[in-house]
């Protein structure tokens, strides 16, 4: 799946959105640059994803899973973040 694919897959089905990632445990997922503003991503699996430089203003992120995701540079303002998994380990290679 290209980035353009995986970017509307996820703006508008995050149910098959992470069934796809469960069925592609090893796909690359480069969201790097992404207009992901207002989306509606509760649940969403992301992951490992590069995130950098993603505008997820207003986005709902509600019970997400970012761990290990790049945010760098991400916009994150106003994006509802209850529940979200964080988690990182700062010993993994």
């Amino acid at each position: 799946m290209n980035k353009d694919q995986m970017i509307d897959l996820l703006k508008t089905n995050v149910p098959a959105w992470n069934e796809w990632r469960k069925e592609n445990p090893e796909a690359v997922i480069d969201l790097s640059g992404a207009d992901l503003s207002y989306a509606n991503l509760i649940r969403a699996n992301l992951i490992r994803a590069n995130l950098s430089n993603t505008d997820l203003s207003y986005a709902n992120l509600g019970s997400a899973d970012l761990s290990y995701a790049n945010l760098s540079s991400a916009d994150l303002e106003k994006a509802y973040l209850r529940g979200v998994n964080f988690f990182t380990n700062t010993e993994a290679k």
